[in-house]
């Protein structure tokens, strides 16, 4: 507060140094007016120094950074959520007496959650994820290609089955995100049916689009249906003439062992468009979703004991989640 002199010397005024508000400021009067207004605008403009400090911030990938930090209860509920998630922990362990002693410790304003209510977290964060992977999904130009792999737990003889979608983004870096993970009830003949239909309608719909183009280059080439050697090599033509001089110069790349594929292509873009839209596609199909290691086993996938006792909603949310991060 600042004190001011009016004309009347027998009036007194206060401004407040942040609002700018006026207040009567008579020695003879109340000033508990004053008082109140001082709580309300401390409040708001005095911060707790307290709940800032300066500390590391971590990643998963073991690195850290210099950051200022400030308590955070959505900050740290996610984090328990990825402790949980990331490490394979059962989700009872948020109600352990060492987990809560830990918590209480770390930071006092931290309530304790029950395993309901982190349950209920880490559906609300894959959500949030889920959401992300379709954007990226979405924002893809190239080809996305879709793989499946069988899991099953020793434990109830359950089985899954894991799809994951391949693609090279905008900046040539090979991703792959699992977007589906689901429980498979005996018997599988439907299921497998089901797949194959759909596959049959994807057949008859490539035949049915092939069979237009061939329409379409024997009305602009003058190429029969009959003669589809003819055609081939005409439209190759074609092509080369759209693609220019370019593809025609010797290469220069030393092929070896050490070449990043993805990497040429990435700086060779420019220079050959149309390949790199077909490189990029190409280089999106997986060869094998076989590890190394498991080249020459016949098992399969498996689940781990404390996944296998939930359920299968449950277990997509986790393996998902487990599988963004």
């Amino acid at each position: 507060m600042t004190k001011f002199e009016c004309e009347n010397k027998d009036e007194l005024k206060a401004q407040c140094n942040h609002y700018k508000s006026m207040f009567s400021a008579k020695s003879f009067s109340e000033t508990s007016h004053l008082r109140r207004h001082l709580n309300i605008c401390l409040k708001i403009f005095n911060k707790d120094i307290t709940q800032y400090t300066i500390a590391t911030k971590p990643s998963l990938e073991g690195g850290s950074s210099i950051k200022t930090y400030k308590f955070d209860a959505d900050e740290c509920r996610r984090a328990v959520s990825t402790f949980l998630v990331y490490d394979k922990h059962a989700f009872r362990t948020v109600e352990e007496p060492g987990f809560r002693y830990m918590r209480s410790i770390v930071s006092l304003n931290f309530k304790n959650k029950s395993r309901q209510t982190t349950i209920r977290d880490v559906l609300m964060y894959y959500a949030k994820e889920r959401d992300h992977v379709k954007e990226e999904l979405a924002k893809t130009h190239g080809l996305i290609c879709p793989t499946s792999n069988n899991w099953n737990s020793e434990y109830n003889n359950d089985e899954y089955i894991c799809i994951t979608a391949h693609w090279v983004d905008k900046d040539w870096k090979l991703q792959k995100r699992i977007i589906r993970f689901r429980g498979l009830s005996p018997p599988y003949d439907d299921f497998v049916e089901t797949i194959l239909c759909n596959l049959k309608i994807l057949f008859d719909e490539y035949v049915k689009n092939s069979k237009s183009m061939s329409s379409f280059l024997a009305r602009n080439f003058n190429v029969s249906d009959n003669d589809p050697i003819d055609s081939s090599l005409h439209q190759l033509n074609v092509n080369r003439a759209n693609l220019g001089g370019d593809y025609d110069e010797k290469s220069e790349l030393e092929l070896n062992s050490q070449i990043d594929v993805l990497d040429y292509w990435s700086k060779s873009s420019i220079r050959y468009c149309e390949l790199s839209f077909l490189a990029r596609d190409l280089l999106a199909i997986p060869i094998s979703t076989v590890a190394s290691e498991s080249a020459f086993s016949m098992r399969k996938k498996v689940i781990t004991f404390l996944r296998s006792s939930l359920k299968p909603k449950t277990v997509q949310v986790v393996v998902c989640f487990d599988n963004w991060m």
